[in-house]
């Protein structure tokens, strides 16, 4: 199965990316908390300049930082037996692994239940209509 994320990178919530780098890699956190830390940004309507907003959300597509942050925020997906993931900044492949096709088949739908309070608690999104089988 192939998935597609909604909006992966701009949905890359600062704080729990941090969370998770403080938890994982310590040394890195110093210098990728000050990358995401206090940015901001303003919107400007027929020359009248509205009040900063703070940005807690979004990595930059397309940059190798961005591609290696997503990856740093996804990590701890639920794993399960006989399921085997696979992810390239934000394409993501699940495989069952199983000699019988049946066993195989049943492994994939009882984990496609498994990780529904993960997406739901770091407000990562499923887009049901681009991913296959």
């Amino acid at each position: 199965m192939f998935l597609d994320v909604s909006q992966a990178f701009d949905k890359v919530c600062h704080p729990g990316l941090l969370y998770k780098i403080i938890k994982h890699l310590p040394s890195l956190f110093p210098p990728l908390e000050s990358y995401l830390g206090n940015r901001q940004f303003r919107t400007r309507v027929n020359g009248e300049d509205f009040p900063l907003f703070p940005i807690n959300s979004g990595v930059l597509q397309g940059s190798v930082l961005g591609s290696m942050l997503y990856l740093l925020f996804t990590p701890d997906l639920p794993q399960a037996p006989y399921i085997k993931i696979g992810t390239f900044a934000d394409d993501t492949v699940i495989l069952p692994c199983h000699n019988d096709i049946l066993r195989a088949s049943s492994c994939l739908e009882e984990y496609l239940l498994t990780p529904q309070s993960w997406l739901q608690m770091w407000k990562i999104k499923i887009n049901e209509s681009k991913s296959t089988i």
